[in-house]
């Protein structure tokens, strides 16, 4: 890259380059490096020569600009779910796919298909040698006439027989790899985080498909922990229909010489479960549109409670001390009391509009993080004014005076943060990307882009980024003419977020522009460049 760059050395590697006009200050994914030397060869024009643990390594750097490093583990099927066992510490990894036929019937299908073209071969090699002998036996220059006359027939038969061959053979690999509508190939994945290896595979049959996972460690047994698996059986997307919904319970075992999934029981329910965790040392299940709360039987789970409340279908559940938040495929969240006393459920807030959820993440006891189908994120939360006392006041919020307008709940969630990102949020989580730094939220989109939301520390890191933002959407609008503040407010109006990705353009503006915003800032370019490599260093 022909440029200047300084490599620190501590119990983590770090690499100060500059890239694309910008100052980065990146991690090395490496081991720990004793001592290191810029190395340029043919192989190897821009590299490291480094010492560590006592050998000698050459190490060139790739993807610079990037700030994520990844490492990949190729699945059977498309990834729908994963869960945390945490004796173990394996990932649980649920797939499914649509219109796929599973492996084992993909290699039986393989497999017939390469015996018919092997018997094809030997019925035709078989032939031509009878037909070469019997013309061997006749002489004469007639004889060559007719052996002759006869290969060329032979040859327009075979390229007949070879075409309809072929467009049987597009026919029947057309049927293998594109089947009808509602077949399913799922299957359970277990895998070792360390190594990133494949521990155990159990394939489910009779045309099931997984949807949803958790570990429980129910309160009646105290012999470890239980994995359920939320499965449904010959499901057609549109228009939706299945044979039923079934709830997989299994226990890990491990060896000595391996580690599997050994069924327990299986309990059948009306409709696919979509979402499930622990509560209460019970297993709380979103079936549909009921919730409710399984305890572990010896022939299958026992239903405790359920709530049929819910709009459409429930499609996310997150707990927290013997609150609930439920997620609605259609109508956003839901807050739900369960009273142990009477082992009711009752929604005591929900939103004000609908909202398609995809993905969440709990940030506080009062707040929730949404992604939709369309693109967008939604922060919501629970006022104030609704206190400990007033959410377990059972006449207040379950009597008829304490019931909200059209059957809805008697509190409602206010929206705090509304931002288009313009691709579906497929997972939320907040989390700290360095040792010690602040909490992000991540997230992860259908596309698979990668990106983090910022909160901010001070009022003043709030006022200079958003006017930095309202300067650049007037100096540097984007390409094709689009107004840069009708996109962010595609659904609803932005609010309460700064567009970051928009704020880093200012490295590449033209200098005459970047003064002129420096200005308008009442600071020098240098400083507003600092600024963003403090905020981004902040939390990279």
């Amino acid at each position: 890259y022909e440029r200047p760059a300084v490599m620190a050395l501590s119990t983590r590697s770090w690499l100060s380059y500059t890239y694309q006009g910008r100052f980065h200050m990146t991690p090395m994914s490496y081991e720990e490096l004793a001592d290191v030397s810029a190395f340029s060869s043919e192989q190897c024009p821009e590299g490291i020569v480094a010492i560590t643990d006592g050998s000698l390594r050459i190490v060139t750097l790739e993807k610079l600009g990037d700030l994520f490093n990844t490492t990949m583990l190729p699945l059977s099927y498309t990834p729908r779910r994963m869960a945390v066992h945490p004796e173990t510490n394996h990932l649980i990894v649920i797939e499914a796919d649509n219109q796929t036929y599973p492996l084992a019937e993909k290699k039986e299908m393989e497999k017939a298909m390469n015996e018919g073209e092997d018997s094809k071969e030997e019925s035709s090699s078989k032939r031509r040698r009878l037909q070469g002998g019997k013309y061997e036996e006749s002489n004469g220059k007639k004889a060559k006439e007719e052996k002759k006359d006869m290969e060329e027939e032979d040859e327009d038969e075979d390229e007949d027989i070879d075409e309809e061959e072929q467009a049987k053979l597009k026919t029947f690999l057309g049927e293998l790899y594109r089947p009808a509508a509602g077949k399913w190939a799922s299957c359970i994945r277990v895998v070792d985080p360390k190594t990133l290896e494949t521990v155990c595979v159990e394939e489910l049959g009779n045309n099931e498909a997984a949807f949803s996972v958790a570990v429980i460690q129910f309160g009646s047994k105290d012999d470890g922990y239980y994995i359920c698996v939320g499965t449904v059986k010959d499901l057609v997307m549109s228009p939706r229909k299945h044979s039923g919904g079934f709830i997989n319970t299994y226990r890990l075992v491990t060896g000595s010489s391996k580690t599997e999934l050994q069924l327990v029981h299986k309990t059948q329910v009306h409709d696919v479960c979509l979402a499930m965790t622990q509560f209460d040392k019970k297993l709380l299940a979103g079936v549909g549109r009921y919730l409710r709360i399984y305890d572990l039987g010896k022939k299958k789970l026992l239903r405790k409670c359920e709530n049929k409340s819910f709009p459409t279908t429930i499609c996310t559940l997150d707990t927290k001390g013997s609150r609930i938040y439920v997620g609605d495929l259609c109508e956003s969240f839901h807050l739900v009391k369960y009273k142990p006393s009477t082992k009711q459920f009752y929604i005591f807030a929900d939103t004000t509009h609908p909202f398609y959820t995809t993905s969440r993440c709990l940030l506080d006891y009062n707040t929730i993080a949404g992604g939709d189908k369309f693109g967008n994120l939604l922060v919501t939360r629970l006022p104030d004014s609704v206190t400990e006392e007033k959410e377990e006041d059972p006449i207040g919020l379950q009597g008829k005076f304490g019931k909200g307008r059209l059957s809805s709940a008697a509190n409602k969630m206010s929206s705090v943060v509304n931002y288009y990102v313009g691709e579906m949020i497929s997972s939320l989580q907040k989390t700290a990307l360095v040792p010690a730094g602040p909490e992000v939220l991540f997230f992860a989109t259908v596309m698979g882009g990668v990106g983090i939301f910022v909160p901010f520390q001070s009022r003043e890191d709030v006022e200079f980024f958003s006017h930095l933002e309202m300067h650049l959407r007037q100096e540097n609008p984007p390409l094709c003419g689009r107004d840069h503040l009708s996109f962010r407010s595609y659904y609803s109006p932005v609010k309460e977020c700064i567009d970051g990705d928009l704020c880093e353009q200012f490295s590449a503006l033209e200098y005459k522009k970047q003064v002129e915003i420096a200005e308008e800032l009442m600071c020098t370019p240098s400083e507003v460049t600092k600024r963003l490599e403090e905020m981004r260093n902040r939390v990279l």
